[in-house]
């Protein structure tokens, strides 16, 4: 059983193959790709010494190089995706189902991205493959702690989802790829809730503001419309408010420059606008230290005759292992049986969640839960 993952040298896929290397038993093979050579190489020495055993292979290609592509992933049963497809999304998504293979994106969900694999999950269902898509930890996880809410209630009325990040971003280490997929979520942007068992507008000056952990403390939030939130609503048709929410940048940030860098893009003087985000990132996005990323779930509906609340979350300090371990989590579900549906599905709605965040409170990030009985 082969498992590749593609964009292996970046930030996400080598911790990706670091962290999912020592997961793997005697009869799995590792496949590292990536267009160098020499990080490779060394990436590979390093988990075949660690492993005590030829666990991982390199193959060096271009994702736009399909038929190199085709060549590289044959005889592989799962490619995991941590490098920005862009308009490659469709083609590589229709080569991966050509060559019988399932697959997992970590991907920002953007409308393109989820456009082109919604255009192929005809033929998923069809050739019995299961394409998880949306990967990670936003999206990733909002849905999922949803549904651990929902297996915990007899009703889920409400589930809040908030999210900060007090990070580094590293704004030099970020590839034009993953700079433009993240331009194309901001554009996507929409002050859409769903409230009251319907969706509505939010006043950009009502903002809900959450308390997380120190250091982040109080912050302002944004909706961020994902898909795997829709499809939430769709399957727990209980849910009077389900939303997902992240803390923004900086005033600075979030009152003229992204608005700027939107109007940008829409004005077509994109290479400009992907110039102004990346300086936004190095300049006036990154936070110092003590950095934190967190995700909590504000849940509340019935147990039997009692109203209850439910409180989820989890926090890390590293946002490329906050991506990482809840991907490896999905990746162990992949793997036991019974074996995930065909079809395309969103990371947060496929696996089981009680199993999920079981697996992830055994990592190094913090998870907490706490019940609350609302009747008097």
């Amino acid at each position: 059983m082969r498992i590749a993952i593609l964009g292996a040298v970046g930030n996400a896929g080598r911790l990706l193959a670091q962290q999912l290397a020592p997961e793997l038993d005697d009869r799995a093979e590792l496949l590292l790709v990536g267009r160098r050579d020499a990080p490779l190489a060394a990436l590979c020495e390093q988990i075949n010494h660690q492993a005590g055993r030829t666990l991982a292979h390199t193959a060096c290609a271009d994702l736009s190089d399909l038929p190199r592509m085709h060549a590289v992933l044959a005889g592989t049963q799962l490619v995991v995706v941590t490098a920005a497809l862009g308009e490659h999304t469709a083609p590589l998504a229709a080569l991966v189902l050509e060559i019988g293979a399932d697959w997992l994106d970590i991907m920002l969900s953007t409308p393109a991205k989820w456009q082109a694999l919604t255009a192929l999950a005809p033929a998923m269902t069809q050739q019995g493959r299961c394409f998880i898509t949306d990967g990670g930890f936003h999206p990733g996880l909002p849905a999922a702690m949803a549904r651990w809410a929902a297996n915990r209630m007899d009703t889920l009325t409400q589930a809040e989802i908030y999210a900060a990040l007090r990070i580094d971003w590293q704004a030099g280490s970020l590839s034009d790829a993953t700079l433009a997929e993240a331009l194309d979520e901001f554009t996507a942007f929409d002050m859409h809730i769903w409230a009251q068992g319907r969706r509505r507008r939010l006043n950009l000056f009502a903002l809900p503001r959450f308390t997380f952990a120190v250091p982040i403390g109080q912050k302002a939030c944004t909706p961020m419309p994902l898909g795997e939130m829709q499809a939430l609503i769709a399957a727990i048709p209980t849910l009077q408010r389900a939303n997902f929410y992240i803390a923004g940048f900086s005033p600075l940030c979030d009152w003229l420059l992204l608005p700027a860098i939107v109007m940008l893009t829409r004005c077509g003087a994109r290479t400009l606008a992907l110039r102004t985000l990346r300086h936004m990132l190095t300049h006036y996005a990154s936070s110092p230290p003590p950095h934190q990323l967190e995700i909590t779930l504000m849940a509340e509906g019935r147990v039997a005759k009692d109203n209850v609340s439910m409180t989820l979350s989890l926090s890390g300090s590293d946002p490329y292992l906050m991506t990482v371990l809840p991907t490896i989590a999905c990746i162990r579900q992949w793997l036991s049986d019974p074996p995930f549906p065909p079809g395309l599905h969103h990371q947060a709605m496929i696996v089981e969640p009680e199993r999920f965040f079981d697996d992830l409170h055994h990592t190094t990030l913090t998870l907490s839960s706490r019940v609350t009985s609302l009747t008097e």
